[in-house]
């Protein structure tokens, strides 16, 4: 999910993320777990009653970053982001924030 959404930065072609993430040993991970989703949906089920208790209105339940946020749970060390905010319901994820 983040290769794909990291495909949509002006700045970054698809050539430059391809070599970064080769450069920085990381591999696209194409296998998902029940565990992931499963994490991802308890994140997910508290966020959205957080917001409805707090009479949020509109649509925004950031399922991808929820799903983002389960697989770096699930399958590595730590989690680096822009926005670590979103994913401080991960209580045990290790969070790098840039």
């Amino acid at each position: 999910m983040v290769y794909a959404e990291l495909h949509a930065v002006p700045t970054i072609t698809k050539v430059a993320l391809d070599q970064a993430l080769l450069q920085m040993l990381i591999s696209v991970d194409s296998s998902s777990t029940l565990r992931m989703w499963e994490e991802t949906g308890r994140v997910h089920a508290l966020i959205c009653q957080r917001r409805r208790s707090a009479g949020a209105v509109g649509n925004r339940r950031p399922l991808a970053d929820h799903l983002i946020g389960a697989h770096a749970l699930c399958r590595t060390d730590a989690l680096l982001t822009h926005n670590a905010r979103d994913f401080s319901d991960f209580t045990t994820l290790n969070i790098i924030g840039i």
